[in-house]
């Protein structure tokens, strides 16, 4: 199913049954849970949306659980070359400790520092195919200006740290766009008042769509689109045909 914005002022959602043709495996934020092993069978290219710690504390998860859970992401990672593990911002603030998003674990902070430190060539800032695009939270145009680039790729491969983990007035942070860390899709919303922060999914010959997590859906298994975009953090594994993600992107079977 996909979900997806309704014109009407109270931004309630319609729900589209979809088919799908297999061809990627998509892994929205993990954080801990155990959904993800659903990929491990698949034959075929896997990309994690990033986010595989930090669990929230009323699913009664502990963040042990969500450490063994992603060293065992690791360890498969490492034999299977056809998955991509993506950063989220809640692994973005423990390689660079002066950042912080919520539900940081400062008593884990340093083992976990040292397993991305130990692994740091496995993951990355995004994963491209066919015209999309993945990334944990979705590349928008503010941030794209505030960072003063017009080419994606050397805006994605060349941002800093800081310009990497800037978060916006939605998530409560003060730079006047949110990154492909922190992008929450309530910015893309058309008819969002106007004096909140609006944003816009950056999209140009290259780049048809994108895919992204971050922002979580209530029900499992739950999509949230427009045109060009989805969101699909919401528990679930799902599968697209990237040369045509609008009409394929659904739940793995």
């Amino acid at each position: 199913m996909v979900v997806v914005f309704r014109n009407d002022s109270e931004r309630v959602y319609n729900i589209i049954d979809m088919k799908t043709k297999k061809t990627i495996l998509v892994v929205p934020d993990v954080h801990g849970r155990s959904f993800w092993r659903k990929a491990k069978g698949f034959d075929g290219e896997i990309v994690f949306l990033g986010d595989y710690l930090d669990p929230y504390p009323h699913e009664g998860i502990t963040m042990e659980t969500a450490i063994v859970v992603f060293r065992e992401i690791i360890e498969w990672a490492k034999v299977n070359p056809r998955g991509h593990l993506l950063l989220g911002n809640h692994d973005w603030h423990y390689i660079y400790p002066s950042f912080n998003a919520t539900r940081k674990d400062w008593f884990y902070e340093d083992v976990v520092r040292d397993i991305f430190s130990q692994n740091s060539a496995l993951f990355h800032r995004y994963w491209f195919a066919d015209g999309t695009l993945f990334t944990h939270a979705g590349l928008g145009k503010g941030w794209m200006r505030w960072i003063g680039q017009t080419n994606w790729r050397v805006a994605l491969d060349g941002a800093d740290e800081k310009e990497m983990f800037a978060c916006g007035p939605e998530r409560h942070g003060r730079q006047p766009a949110s990154s492909p860390l922190w992008l929450d899709f309530r910015e893309l919303d058309p008819l969002r008042p106007y004096f909140l922060h609006r944003d816009r999914l950056w999209l140009d010959d290259e780049v048809r769509f994108q895919i992204f997590g971050h922002t979580q859906l209530e029900e499992t298994g739950d999509i949230a689109s427009e045109q060009g975009w989805a969101s699909i953090d919401s528990r679930a594994v799902f599968e697209v045909d990237p040369t045509n993600p609008a009409e394929t992107l659904a739940l793995a079977d």
